[in-house]
């Protein structure tokens, strides 16, 4: 099967019982959607010109497990709910056990640059109101099929039209996987980095290499933050 990537809708119809009614708090840790409202607004203003229209925005870190996953979960579900209009969550991380995608039968980008399935057969409704999701694809798919950044260009081009907004979960730029070619296509990238655990020189690299790969860096994300002093002590600071 050959995927022609068409050019009509790949939204499966919205449902009358839309899960949270589109709340971000209602499936954050306590305390977390107003950070994430925050992230969101300064994200949309970190373009150095105007910002593009339905933009794709790509998060990736230097090592696996410094919550990127995390950090693309959630901050797609407060664009949900700050832009009530479809948002998508795309995940691309090859390796399984990592990513947003909870089941290795379940066929999605891999399987669409495989030719193995259509754009429209893979986008799932997420966990809020105007939410959606793109598993990273079946365990065969992922395992086995050679990235075309072609083919990949087209796809984030048919999404564009189709959503709002769009949250790309990458791998690791320094690990070796497909980060750099995809952050290349993409409209920006956002660099998450785990506090107090990877050094300056590998988060300085990194960000080399996504410049030398021709993607836009947007920021950075301190994640697991920690604070050393009391909560009360800290805001007198």
């Amino acid at each position: 099967m050959t995927s022609t990537l068409a050019d009509n809708s790949v939204r499966p119809a919205a449902p009358t019982d839309a899960p949270l009614g589109g709340r971000a708090d209602s499936v954050m840790p306590w305390g977390m959607a107003e950070y994430y409202r925050l992230l969101f607004d300064r994200l949309r203003q970190a373009w150095p010109e105007k910002v593009p229209q339905h933009p794709v925005v790509g998060f990736t870190s230097c090592r696996r497990s410094e919550g990127v996953s995390t950090v693309c979960r959630f901050l797609t579900i407060t664009a949900a709910h700050k832009l009530e209009q479809p948002v998508l969550l795309l995940d691309a991380v090859r390796d399984e056990g990592f990513g947003t995608t909870e089941s290795s039968q379940t066929a999605g980008l891999f399987d669409v640059l495989a030719g193995q399935a259509e754009p429209a057969d893979v986008v799932q409704h997420y966990l809020a109101r105007w939410a959606y999701h793109i598993a990273a694809g079946s365990s065969e798919a992922r395992a086995h099929t050679e990235f075309r950044r072609e083919v990949f260009t087209r796809l984030i081009d048919l999404l564009k039209r189709e959503f709002a907004f769009t949250v790309v979960d990458l791998p690791p730029c320094q690990a070796p996987s497909e980060c750099l070619a995809m952050a290349g296509v993409l409209d920006g990238v956002v660099l998450v980095v785990e506090a107090e655990r990877v050094r300056a020189p590998i988060v300085c690299r990194a960000r080399d290499q996504l410049f030398q790969s021709g993607a836009l860096l947007l920021g950075v994300v301190l994640n697991k933050r920690r604070n050393h002093v009391p909560e009360w002590l800290y805001r007198l600071l």
